[in-house]
């Protein structure tokens, strides 16, 4: 994983060591979280720019988002996909049975708009207060 400072024209690595990283995202407060698809992991860099590990055993996890809600990921598996909500330490399913879930982009308040690969349609995820 890289980091490209535009103004400086330098670029640094942040972390070498991963094995099949897939989705990044930068939260509101700054936090920085990315996923490694085969081994079903997702880091958070802390302070020192190191990786601790937040969320394990889940199911090729792909693509993040993060939002005032919490961490938003998407499970890129074949079959039984989930979408999932990581807020305050714990996991909430929002979705499943899914068939490789992709891209997940925030449409509005409370609304999630979800790709499907696997079924060539794009979900729509409305979330009750």
């Amino acid at each position: 994983m890289l980091h490209y400072d535009h103004t400086m024209k330098q670029l640094e690595v942040l972390y070498a060591e991963g094995d099949g990283m897939e989705g990044i995202t930068r939260c509101p407060d700054g936090a920085l979280y990315f996923s490694e698809k085969r081994l079903g992991k997702v880091y958070r860099f802390n302070e020192v720019n190191s990786p601790e590990l937040v969320i394990e055993g889940l199911k090729k996890p792909n693509y993040l988002l993060c939002t005032p809600e919490g961490l938003w990921i998407t499970e890129d598996a074949t079959a039984h996909a989930r979408v999932l909500l990581f807020a305050d330490g714990e996991i909430s399913v929002i979705a499943r049975h899914l068939r490789s879930a992709q891209t997940i982009i925030e449409a509005g308040e409370r609304r999630m708009l979800v790709a499907e690969q696997g079924r060539n349609r794009i979900l729509e995820l409305i979330r009750e207060e």
